[in-house]
């Protein structure tokens, strides 16, 4: 409201804002948070209110445990959603989370207690599909790499696909040959998760990293 002043302390008098919105930080406790609004247009005027507040913490941050096509959350909750490529996936409300080989991709968990939630890193899943290291199908070079990442393959390459550590998808590359030659001049440095698809349908997952130049 304009004219108008707040003061916002708590039962210790400690100062804790100035604006007409006051936001917490997320540490248990209980307190009683005071409220003085002055008008400025009139000094004489204002008015003082005091309410006691609870606070929650944030669950601890679960880790994604993948064991072969089930994924679990480390932490007990309350309640819990997961999540595909930072979309929610459905009916998906269990400590646990069946995936096939067509469900592949990056996934989180969050975790609730009472109105509080913790969110996983992003996982990748490679289901029904085959790990670069473990496969002589496909090699990988410079590792790691600066301005360009070399594959090759004993198939021809359909796509290659590159994900941040977030599961946001920044590069994406169509091929038509055995050998694909990726430009990631613009990438920063940092590890990556590459997903390459050979056009019999088969996909491999291996994370990479692009050095500092």
């Amino acid at each position: 409201i304009s004219n108008m002043n707040y003061a916002w302390s708590n039962d210790q008098d400690l100062f804790l804002g100035d604006q007409a919105e006051l936001k917490f930080v997320n540490t248990v406790s209980s307190q009683w948070i005071k409220l003085l609004v002055k008008n400025n247009l009139l000094a004489q005027c204002q008015l003082k209110d005091s309410i006691l507040v609870l606070i929650d913490a944030n669950p601890t941050k679960p880790t994604i445990i993948k064991i072969d096509n089930i994924l679990s959350s480390s932490e007990s909750a309350f309640k819990y959603q997961w999540y595909l490529n930072g979309i929610p996936v459905p009916n998906s409300d269990k400590k646990q989370l069946t995936i096939t080989s067509a469900e592949n991709g990056f996934y989180q968990v969050e975790i609730f207690a009472k109105n509080c939630s913790s969110i996983s890193d992003s996982l990748a899943t490679n289901v029904g599909v085959f790990d670069v290291n473990k496969s002589n199908q496909i090699a990988l070079y410079p590792m790691p790499f600066t301005n360009r990442l070399n594959i090759n393959a004993s198939a021809t390459i359909s796509a290659v696909e590159l994900y941040n550590i977030n599961g946001a998808l920044i590069l994406q590359q169509d091929g038509n040959s055995e050998s694909l030659v990726v430009n990631t001049t613009l990438l920063n440095s940092g590890i990556y998760t590459l997903k390459v698809t050979l056009i019999d349908g088969t996909k491999a997952f291996q994370k990479v990293v692009k050095a500092w130049n």
